[in-house]
Order: structure tokens, then sequence, then C-alpha cells
């Protein structure tokens, strides 16, 4: 009996349309919990959050990385936070273009920004946990060392902890250890 390549993969298909609707609709949740606390905005329909997110999310992935370029700077210079007023502009802007939206203040836009991108942040790392890129390059770097020769591997073993009588190929470091096996040694001790 062979096993199916389709075991353990959650998504086959579609998993990039999967994980934009999960984001999106974690975006519009993180806008209606911003809405309930801060005073200064309001959403007053179902479909002001949806609407909102949707926009912001085409502002953060296709406008502010041109903006940034731009900006850069003025982002290094105030050390981010100049980046930060930058996207509550922008933040501003997007609640604007939505009738019924209300934001009150600037320093609200910029409050919304702020959580916006934390709250991206977190959903981005957390869909990151799965991805197939990360287990690939781990089982890159795993395979890269298991095919490297141990006489050349950087080992943490002193030469008189191994037993190994021959002097090393390079010098010790500061700390007595060798900085590669030295040859003939055949010992295959990790850290």
């Amino acid at each position: 009996m062979t096993a199916s390549p389709d075991r353990g993969r959650l998504l086959r298909t579609g998993r990039t349309i999967a994980r934009v609707l999960l984001t999106w609709s974690i975006a519009a949740g993180a806008l209606v919990a911003l809405d309930a606390w801060l005073s200064g905005f309001a959403m007053s329909d179902w479909w002001h959050p949806w609407v909102a997110a949707l926009l912001l999310g085409l502002l953060t992935a296709g406008v502010w990385p041109l903006v940034l370029r731009v900006a850069l700077p003025l982002a290094v210079f105030t050390l981010g936070v100049g980046g930060f007023l930058l996207l509550g502009a922008g933040v501003l802007a997007v609640f604007l273009a939505i009738p019924g939206v209300e934001v009150h203040s600037f320093k609200t836009s910029v409050v919304v920004a702020v959580a916006m991108a934390a709250v991206s942040g977190l959903v981005n790392s957390a869909l990151a946990v799965d991805e197939d890129e990360v287990f690939f390059r781990r089982a890159r770097r795993q395979a890269a060392a298991a095919a490297t020769p141990d006489r050349l591997r950087r080992g943490c073993c002193s030469c008189r902890s191994t037993g190994c009588r021959t002097r090393p190929r390079a010098a010790p470091c500061a700390t007595g250890r060798c900085r590669r096996w030295p040859p003939g040694c055949g010992r295959a001790a990790t850290c």
C-alpha cells in the first residue's frame, strides 16, 4: 500500500486564497474591536470593517512599499515613528474615502495604523509557522550539515576531549577548542 501524496496537507489547492481570506477576516475583526475600544473611531454599518480591511490591505501591500522607498530617510531619521505617521495619514485617507466611517483625529488614525500593523504582524507570523519554505529551508541546512565531512565541520570539542593525539590543522581559538577537526580524528561528536 502506498501513501497518498496529499497526506498531511490540510489545504492542497487554494492555499493562497484561504490565507488571504483568513487575514482579511482577522483584520476586519480587529477593526470591529478597535471600533468598540476607541472613542474617536466609529463604523456604523456591518460592511465598513470589511471594506476598510480590504482597502487597508491594498494600501499596505501595494502602495506602502512605494511610499516607503521615497520616505525611507524620514523613517530612518525618526527611528520608525515617521513611517507610522505616514501610515496613519494613509489610514486616515482610506477611512475618509469610505462613507459613514468616522475618524475624529489624526492621532486616532495613527493608533489604528499601529494596531493594524501589530495584528498583521501577528497573523503573518502565525501563518508562516506552517509554511513549506520554512520546512524546506531547514531541511536544506540539515542536509548540507550532514554532507559536510567531520574534519571540515567546525566543532566545539578540544583535541584533548576527543582523545585525538594529532595536532589540529587550525590554531585553537581563545577557549582552547579546535576550530576544525584534526585530520585522522574520526570523531563525529557535535555540540
